[in-house]
């Protein structure tokens, strides 16, 4: 499709550690491109759990920014 950018999300974890959500903060200003990297994050993502002070296992959100660029 030839789109290139950063995407900036926010993604939501489960206490598993998977992504269940994906928020876009900042757009590719190709709105096709930031849906496959969101969707991209929910499908392969993994995370190790977050904890709380008694060391079960919590839900938690994580910022990244992913740039996609074309390789010439």
């Amino acid at each position: 499709m030839g789109f290139e950018g950063p995407v900036g999300m926010v993604l939501d974890i489960d206490t598993s550690g998977r992504v269940f959500d994906c928020s876009v903060v900042k757009s590719s200003s190709y709105p096709q491109l930031d849906e496959l990297a969101c969707n991209a994050m929910i499908r392969f993502a993994r995370f190790s759990p977050a904890r709380d002070e008694s060391g079960a296992n919590v839900p938690d959100t994580y910022g990244t920014t992913i740039v996609y660029s074309i390789r010439r």
